[in-house]
């Protein structure tokens, strides 16, 4: 598999590796992670230190604030979302990170391949950045994080890290 060359990421995935104490795996899965301002605002300055050096933020040319207000308006996203959905495609960049049902949808529609964190996580372990109990662990573990998920999602993980080779 290999590094991956570069992604846009939305904050769900900013702030539930934080919260697992992970944050470094996207520098070293991703060559160059970009995000705009919008998004690096949401996370909380704690966070934000943790990001600093890892994250490139890019803000969104003229038509690409008006896209993301488009977004905003018809998709009822949040102007973060938005606005890293805009500089995915802005910047030509495929793999959009995001843990949120209706940015996914709105990234499947602009052709972006939307991944969250148990996407991140699994990825992290098929590249051994994580020994299989600490990428189960983590998936576990992501129940007490602030990121919404059921318990048969949780399952569905762990099942892919045990099959995965």
């Amino acid at each position: 598999m290999g590094k991956i060359k570069h992604a846009v990421v939305d904050t769900g995935p900013l702030i539930h590796l934080a919260e697992l104490q992970q944050s470094n795996i996207l520098h070293t899965l991703i060559g160059q992670t970009l995000t705009t301002p919008e998004v690096f605002d949401e996370v909380i300055p704690s966070q934000q230190k943790l990001y600093r050096k890892i994250l490139l933020l890019k803000t969104l040319s003229g038509d690409g604030k008006n896209a993301a207000a488009f977004l905003v308006l018809h998709y009822e996203l949040q102007l973060a979302e938005a606005t890293a959905l805009i500089l995915a495609k802005e910047e030509k960049v495929k793999l959009f990170l995001t843990d949120d049902l209706d940015a996914r949808t709105v990234a499947k529609r602009l052709g972006l391949e939307p991944h969250g964190t148990i996407g991140i996580i699994v990825r992290a372990y098929r590249e051994r950045l994580l020994s299989r109990d600490e990428a189960i662990n983590k998936v576990s573990a992501l129940q007490e994080t602030s990121l919404f998920i059921t318990k048969d999602l949780i399952m569905w993980a762990i099942e892919k890290i045990r099959t995965a080779k």
